[in-house]
């Protein structure tokens, strides 16, 4: 869906889950699934960030497009498994993959700013980056603050 179309309702998310699901099948989104109990209980949208079309509309964020850069987009973690380190996993074997894909530098997105909005779930639009603290606590420095999150970096 182009970001204009967007709609982050709880009433969206089947259809939500069904994109996501069709990009990961035809090989358009990469990414990485912890699993618990035999489940899966947690996903990282994780990939080189010349391969995320939506960084086109962030042109002030990207700061040499050509840069090895891995770009961590997004996590999501089943409710009964939060706060239990299933984020920090993720976060840390994104890494290793861009490490395996001769990515220099990982880079996160956390939200630092969040603008509340009548529609959004507590803590979805804080936290559906990763956390600033997970970052800082997993190595990352704060390389650029923009208006409503930061950008992170961690060498590689």
């Amino acid at each position: 869906m182009p970001g204009d179309e967007w709609d982050a309702s709880a009433d969206a998310g089947p259809a939500h889950r069904a994109a996501r699901v069709e990009r990961i099948k035809s090989g358009q989104a990469h990414g990485l699934v912890a699993i618990g109990d035999g489940r899966v209980v947690g996903w990282c949208n994780a990939q080189a960030r010349s391969r995320f079309l939506n960084m086109r509309r962030y042109a002030t964020v990207v700061d040499d497009p050509k840069e090895p850069v891995g770009s961590i987009m997004c996590f999501l973690v089943a409710p009964g498994h939060r706060g239990k380190g299933v984020g920090t996993a993720l976060l840390n074997a994104a890494c290793d993959k861009f490490r395996r894909d001769k990515l220099h530098i990982a880079e996160g997105y956390p939200t630092t700013n969040p603008v509340k909005r009548a529609w959004e779930t507590p803590w979805a639009e804080e936290n559906y980056k990763g956390s600033l603290g997970m970052y800082l606590n997993a190595g990352f420095k704060i390389h650029r603050q923009l208006e409503r999150f930061a950008i992170v970096r961690k060498q590689l």
